[in-house]
């Protein structure tokens, strides 16, 4: 089947209110708490900062609005997907654009091991934010259980 959000989301990992001033902020506060619990290098926040400029990860698909940050493996210890839910949007940048302008509440990091695997991850999450409500009934959750029912495709 290859490599799924429901299979990668980690609990641990899945964060709500997070208050972040701007997309620098959101990265670095992420980044310290992903180091912290031995998720990812030292040098993943230097790297996920600097990927960001190069290839912006905001994606819009009509009224949906959500970020997909990452960066290389290399930075990577531990696989999986942190979900971030943010108190305000916060800004980042279309992709494959340098000028459209995304405001998400939503943020799904993704801590990969191998290069290249992120396409299969990032279609998948792509597919499923384009399923009514998705997104949105995400940027509404309140536990973690609720978090983890909505990705697993068992939100009734």
């Amino acid at each position: 089947m290859g490599i799924t959000l429901s299979d990668q989301l980690i609990e641990d990992l899945i964060f709500f209110d997070v208050e972040a001033d701007n997309q620098i902020d959101l990265l670095e506060k992420m980044s310290n708490i992903l180091h912290e619990r031995g998720y990812v290098t030292a040098d993943y926040k230097d790297s996920i900062i600097k990927r960001e400029k190069l290839y912006p990860t905001g994606l819009k698909l009509e009224e949906i609005q959500f970020a997909i940050p990452h960066t290389d493996a290399d930075m990577v210890i531990k696989p999986g997907v942190a979900f971030v839910q943010l108190k305000n949007r916060v800004r980042f940048t279309e992709m494959a654009t340098f000028d459209g302008i995304v405001d998400a509440k939503v943020v799904f990091m993704l801590l990969l091991h191998k290069d290249g695997s992120q396409v299969e991850l990032l279609q998948d999450i792509i597919a499923r934010a384009c399923t009514p409500g998705f997104i949105s009934s995400l940027e509404e959750a309140k536990t973690k259980e609720e978090v983890i029912r909505i990705i697993a495709g068992n939100n009734e």
